[in-house]
């Protein structure tokens, strides 16, 4: 709660469900405890950690300027990455519009129809990547990419691991990543596509009896 990222707090909550519901398995006692636990937390942080509280609001505020049409925010440019990639799969639905040509492919569709971004959101959307690795994936190979993409993190969730430890950690360890791709393309990035080969080697490895 510490950090002003967003996200990682958010993928903090959501492992820490996990973590429960591993310990507890899902139970209405193991979603009492996650709900008091996360409650209390998030209360706490907001009365008594400034920095926490400040993003907070901010993010309230962005997603009253967003009701208002206002796109120039964190929060707006990120919706409006998910409108440019609708416009991107609806040209090229099955294999994307190619891993390098996602920024020609949104400038293309602004040209069509820019839904009324300001010239700041048009620019950003058309220059930097689509801060999600989800969209990403979408716009750069499409609908199969997307699916293969889904199959390869179901299959590392899927994994048999004896070890209980290392099954945890296995499992917590693409949590996070699985929510973090939310905001970041994580697989475009130089450390945390280290991390995620890492927590992959470990996982893959812990399957093998030695």
């Amino acid at each position: 709660m510490l950090s002003t990222g967003r996200t990682g707090q958010l993928a903090f909550i959501i492992a820490m469900a996990v973590a429960v519901v591993i310990h507890y398995r899902l139970t209405f006692r193991s979603l009492a405890i996650f709900g008091t636990l996360s409650s209390l937390l998030l209360v706490g942080a907001y009365s008594t950690i400034d920095l926490f509280k400040i993003r907070i609001d901010k993010g309230i505020e962005d997603i009253r300027h967003l009701q208002e049409g206002n796109f120039g925010t964190s929060w707006g440019l990120r919706a409006a990455f998910w409108i440019v990639t609708g416009d991107i799969l609806r040209e090229h639905p099955l294999i994307g519009a190619g891993i390098g040509d996602y920024k020609a492919a949104a400038a293309a569709a602004l040209a069509k129809e820019n839904h009324g971004f300001g010239h700041g959101t048009i620019q950003w959307c058309t220059t930097s990547h689509f801060h999600n690795q989800y969209l990403m994936i979408l716009a750069q190979i499409g609908l199969v990419g997307f699916a293969l993409m889904l199959w390869l993190l179901v299959e590392l969730f899927r994994l048999r691991i004896v070890d209980p430890e290392l099954r945890e950690f296995s499992i917590l360890g693409f949590t996070v990543f699985v929510v973090a791709c939310i905001a970041e393309p994580l697989w475009m990035l130089q450390f945390p596509i280290i991390l995620f080969v890492f927590i992959a080697g470990i996982s893959i490895a812990a399957t093998k009896r030695l």
